[in-house]
Formats: structure tokens, C-alpha cells, sequence
């Protein structure tokens, strides 16, 4: 995401870059030149349709996209990644499902999706933590909250088997859930 409403997305599969990251794997840490930088100024795509607002967090869920700004919701959306004219960078995009919760439209809320991909959780600004199942038909979010959480979450995190989540609070608290079987 950038300083604004966009999002652009660049591709590491080009031969340009495939090679730069290939030359990382053999380069002496105790060299005297630099690392070669690979500048790469155009994206493959870019949109400014989603989002009103600043874009704060975006992730990848499998082929689709998951972005985020302070609009009280969450779009997972799809990129048409081919040009329509020679000369532009494609922009088209199809919108898939919008995660829509309350009390989030503050900067700065990080999102996370599960290792498995089947759990989506946010925070929101007073102290809740909402929970849906992706890997199924988005319905209604779960809602966790702690009686002593009531400060804005501003990032969630998963455990690698996704049977923990943690939720960490501007007022430096952590809370975590597990999976109870």
C-alpha cells in the first residue's frame, strides 16, 4: 500500500528480478561493494477504486487480495492483471467479498489471516476482536473480548497452527485465545 488510497502490486516473477534475488544467494556479506539494488518503478497493477481512505494493511489470501483503511471493513478483492491498452498499468479489479465491522475507522489496524487461510481476525478501537471463517461462506464474525480489553487492538496474530490468537491494545496489554476443542 502507499501513502494515499492506492494499492499496486509488483510481480517478483520477471527475469530482471529473478536474477537479483538469485545474486542474493551468492553474494560475500564481507565485500567491499554494495549489494546491487534492483529498482523496479512500475507495478503490474495499481487502484485507487477501493479504498477512500489511507490503505493501512493489505495481505495476500491465495490469488486474492485482502485490503484494509479506516473504513470499518475489510474487501478481498481480485486484480485483472491484463492491460487494456498497451501503454497502461491494468487498474480493473473484481471485488469478491467486504469483512464489515464496527468501531474501526482509525489508522493503523493490522488484520491477520491464518497460516491455514481459514480464519480472518481484526481488531477494533474498543477492545474487540472480530473472527470469521474464510475457508467456509463468510457470515457473521465471531466477537472475543475481554472484559479489561477496551482500548484500541491494533494488531492480531495467529500461531502457526492457528490455535492461538494474540491481540495486543494501545495500552500495551496482550490478550490471547485458544482453540478449545
Amino acid at each position: 500500500s502507499t501513502g494515499d488510497h492506492s494499492v499496486k502490486l509488483w510481480s517478483l516473477q520477471t527475469d530482471e528480478v529473478q536474477s537479483a534475488i538469485d545474486s542474493s544467494y551468492t553474494y560475500e556479506t564481507g565485500s567491499e561493494k554494495p549489494f546491487p539494488v534492483l529498482h523496479v518503478h512500475f507495478p503490474v497493477f495499481s487502484t485507487r477504486t477501493i479504498h477512500r481512505n489511507y490503505v493501512d494493511c493489505v495481505r495476500w489470501f491465495g490469488n486474492f487480495v485482502l485490503s484494509k483503511s479506516c473504513e470499518n471493513k475489510i474487501v478481498c478483492w481480485k486484480a485483472n492483471l491484463k492491460a487494456t491498452k498497451s501503454s497502461s498499468i491494468p487498474s480493473t479489479l473484481e471485488v469478491i467479498h467486504s469483512f464489515e465491522y464496527d468501531d474501526c475507522d482509525i489508522w493503523y489496524m493490522r488484520f491477520a489471516v491464518d497460516y491455514s487461510f481459514k480464519w480472518l481476525a481484526a481488531g477494533n478501537q474498543v477492545g474487540k476482536v472480530y473472527l470469521w471463517q474464510v475457508d467456509k461462506e463468510p457470515g457473521k464474525p465471531f466477537i472475543l473480548q475481554h472484559h479489561k480489553s477496551t482500548r484500541a487492538i491494533r494488531q492480531v496474530a495467529f500461531s502457526p497452527d492457528s490455535r492461538i490468537l494474540l491481540a495486543v491494545t494501545d495500552d500495551a496489554m496482550i490478550f490471547r485465545w485458544d482453540v478449545v476443542q
